[in-house]
C-alpha cells in the first residue's frame, strides 16, 4: 500500500473482514478483530514525525467511508472479544471524513 490509507483499509477488508464474514464465530475471529483494531489505531495515532500514510479528504473519503462501513458492519456481527474497541477505532478514522 506504500502509505495509501484507503489501501490499508481495503487490505483488512479483503483479508480479516472476509474471514469474519465467512466465520463470524470462527476460531480466529478475535484475532481478526484485533488486527482490524490495531490497524485502525495505527492509522489514527498521532505521528511521531512524518505522517505514515497519504490521505486526501476530497479524493479519498468516499472510498474510506465505504470500506470503514463494511469493516464496521462485519465486526459488529461477530461475538469476538474486542469488537467494541475495534468499532470505536474504525469510527475514529471515519470521523476524519466529516
Amino acid at each position: 500500500c506504500e502509505g495509501f490509507l484507503p489501501c490499508y483499509l481495503e487490505a483488512r477488508n479483503r483479508s480479516e473482514a472476509e474471514y469474519l464474514r465467512r466465520h463470524p464465530a470462527g476460531r480466529h475471529a478475535a484475532e481478526a478483530v484485533d488486527i482490524i483494531k490495531r490497524t485502525a489505531e495505527t492509522l489514527t495515532a498521532p505521528p511521531l514525525g512524518k505522517v505514515g500514510y497519504e490521505f486526501d479528504r476530497k479524493r479519498d473519503c468516499r472510498d474510506v467511508v465505504a470500506t470503514i462501513d463494511a469493516l464496521t458492519g462485519t465486526v459488529q456481527k461477530t461475538a469476538a472479544a474486542g469488537k467494541d474497541a475495534a468499532v470505536a477505532s474504525l469510527a475514529a478514522i471515519r470521523a476524519q471524513c466529516k
